[in-house]
């Protein structure tokens, strides 16, 4: 919980912070190297992560944090200038409209985290959590519609740029991280990988996405946004559709291609996306804009993993019933088997 609320403001921030210093003609650049941080972390995490894990133990996957967050904050001292005048009034805090998102959040976050565990709607508690969740979450954007001084101004939605720019962002998340959870965990329980070679086997991805993400800023810059967006779009539907071709006779091979491919296409589509989200908002805007960004995105990738998640479940379920249906003392091929 410390880690989310601390850690959530960093990337709309920093988002915030490169629109509103670079020009326009540098704002491609600015997004690739911003898009190299925000993409490339995730990816590379599970090979350190799986790696830390054999080697180590579990708990420096968090140890290792501590001296990066030290050296933020050396270099945001000196580095970062805060540009505000100091004549400027200061912004009234929204303490109903803060408190209802916390009590959306924390809500949606335990359905989320215990659903699974005790069969969703058929627990009475997650149900009602859930509609507390939904109500809280409907008052939210009401009372921010209303109220004279809003923590956060939701009416960057009615930019259409900004509006369909979010929804895109957030199903290349939906693909990224549901396929960032899925492979490694089928390398691990059907091929039998380690959690090492099971955080090597998406790694290229990383690679991939990481000198795509270098290229696209310079190539953003001089070919149409929405053209990037497609092409990147097409290049993920080719690689998601040949993660479903998988199974357990698979090869390493075969789970590295379409990683690679798929971080090109998160690379090609991710900058131009961003662009286009912020393009047409003005600077008072852009800091609001990316919280809100932010914010959806987390939102739907965090429904989308837990759905995946439970989806796997449930199926494998209902296969290892059909499995299990015919291993009765009656089937004569049951015991010829046996027998043998």
């Amino acid at each position: 919980m410390l880690l989310g609320a601390a850690g959530g403001a960093h990337l709309p921030l920093a988002q915030a912070v490169l629109l509103e210093t670079f020009p326009p003609e540098k704002k491609g650049v600015a997004m690739g190297f911003f898009g190299f941080a925000a993409m490339f972390s995730p990816l590379f995490g599970p090979f350190v992560g799986g790696y830390l894990t054999d080697n180590y133990s579990w708990q420096w996957v968090f140890i290792m944090n501590i001296p990066i967050c030290i050296i933020s904050l050396i270099l945001i001292k000196f580095f970062i200038k805060d540009e505000k005048k100091s004549g400027t009034p200061k912004r009234k805090m929204d303490y109903v409209g803060l408190f209802s998102i916390i009590i959306a959040m924390g809500c949606m976050q335990i359905v989320l985290d215990k659903g699974e565990q005790f069969n969703w709607f058929d627990t009475y508690w997650i149900y009602w959590l859930t509609l507390i969740s939904i109500v809280s979450f409907v008052f939210f954007y009401v009372w921010e519609l209303e109220t004279k001084k809003p923590i956060v101004d939701v009416r960057v939605f009615k930019d259409r740029n900004f509006l369909v720019g979010t929804f895109i962002s957030s199903f290349i998340n939906i693909m990224l991280y549901g396929t960032l959870l899925l492979i490694p965990m089928f390398g691990q329980n059907i091929l039998g990988y380690s959690p090492y070679f099971a955080g090597v086997s998406v790694f290229p991805r990383a690679i991939s996405c990481f000198i795509g993400l270098l290229l696209m800023g310079r190539i953003a810059d001089k070919v149409e946004n929405r053209l990037l967006t497609v092409i990147g779009l097409i290049i993920m539907a080719v690689s998601v559709f040949m993660f479903s071709r998988l199974n357990n006779t698979s090869s390493i091979e075969s789970i590295i291609l379409p990683n690679i491919i798929l971080g090109i296409g998160i690379a090609v589509t991710f900058v131009p996306v961003s662009a286009l989200s912020f393009i047409t908002l003005s600077k008072t805007k852009l800091a609001d804009a990316a919280g809100l960004h932010a914010l959806f995105k987390n939102i739907v990738t965090a429904i989308s993993t837990s759905a995946v998640s439970t989806f796997v479940t449930r199926v494998s379920q209902v296969h290892q019933n059909y499995l299990v249906a015919f291993l009765s003392p009656t089937n004569l091929n049951f015991q010829y088997k046996i027998a043998i």
